[in-house]
């Protein structure tokens, strides 16, 4: 089972505006690539935190691997 996900999907209707796809399912505003980097990363990297924690509890298995498989 892999750790959720936030990704960037470039706006069909308007180039140049991007949304965040959150693991969840739904959509974000229309943002700058800029931000929509950040609000990404900033999600992946407090999941990641997430399950650092949960694995140090002894709840389960850290899998903490993009879909290239590096570690971050």
């Amino acid at each position: 089972m892999g750790t959720k996900r936030a990704t960037i999907r470039q706006d069909k209707r308007y180039p140049g505006m991007f949304r965040v796809h959150w693991p969840d399912g739904t959509l974000s505003d229309m943002v700058n690539l800029s931000r929509a980097h950040d609000a990404a990363d900033r999600f992946n990297e407090s999941e990641r935190v997430r399950l650092w924690r949960v694995r140090k509890r002894g709840n389960g298995p850290l899998i903490d691997q993009n879909s290239d498989g590096v570690s971050r």
